[in-house]
């Protein structure tokens, strides 16, 4: 049978959904990916001496595969959103699960955050599936003696580990799918990098002793979903049109 793929959400969009699908009949074989969102670097304030932050950790990966529903249920997703440094700072997890018996199917959980001012890297988060699960790298610590923030660790990919960022380098993201980390700031203040997507962990921000207003850490990169399945051709409408991210179910 041919293979009919979709993203969720469509190419990289911070809408995290949730987004409803429904299972229509001759699909088999479903392949689900989560990607998790990356965590925060950390904010530097400086009201005295200069501060340097650290990196938030990379998103990880579920994979689930050779799946077979029932013809009519009803799947929900969740994309992560990447944290922030002004909000919550853990990316949040990429979920697909049962919408009727609440089941979680495949998980890519988020990386940990990093709160103001700390100098300690954040974890790279895990992943649940029954294939396979990869893990996001972690944070680098800063160091204020070396003048350096802290790098954001690597997101995981599918086939692959992210890397851990390794002083102010962010870690390099894991095949297939996995964001780069953020580099942090060597000898310089200002905002940390972006994590970059999917799921690669911000990194750590730099504030020189001139206000105690704060300079903020870059955020982690949003998840993402995946779905892949095979069909019958003589369906082919019936699929695409049940497996809109748009449809919500009906109550």
């Amino acid at each position: 049978m041919p293979t009919y793929s979709n993203t969720w959400p469509p190419g990289y969009s911070p809408d995290p959904g949730p987004f409803y699908i429904t299972i229509p009949r001759g699909v088999s074989n479903i392949q689900i990916i989560c990607w998790g969102a990356g965590g925060c670097g950390g904010r530097a304030t400086a009201p005295i001496v200069a501060t340097y932050s650290a990196g938030g950790g990379g998103g990880g990966v579920g994979v689930t595969t050779g799946a077979t529903y029932t013809a009519g249920s009803v799947l929900r997703i969740y994309c992560g959103v990447g944290g922030t440094s002004d909000g919550t700072h853990n990316g949040s997890n990429s979920i697909v699960s049962d919408n009727r018996t609440h089941t979680s199917l495949c998980i890519g959980y988020g990386g940990n955050g990093v709160a103001g001012n700390s100098t300690s890297g954040a974890a790279g988060g895990g992943g649940f599936g029954n294939f396979s699960t990869y893990i996001g790298g972690n944070g680098a610590n800063s160091n204020s003696t070396s003048g350096y923030s802290g790098g954001g660790g690597g997101g995981a990919g599918s086939g692959h580990n992210g890397t851990n960022a390794s002083t102010f380098h962010g870690g390099k993201g894991g095949s297939v799918g996995g964001g780069y980390g953020g580099d942090g700031l060597n000898g310089s203040g200002g905002i940390g990098s972006e994590g970059n997507a999917y799921g690669g962990g911000g990194a750590g921000s730099a504030e020189f002793p001139i206000s105690a207003d704060g300079v903020p850490g870059g955020s982690g990169a949003h998840g993402a979903v995946y779905i892949s399945y095979d069909y019958a051709v003589n369906i082919l409408m019936n699929v695409i049109t049940a497996f809109s991210p748009r449809y919500v179910p009906p109550v």
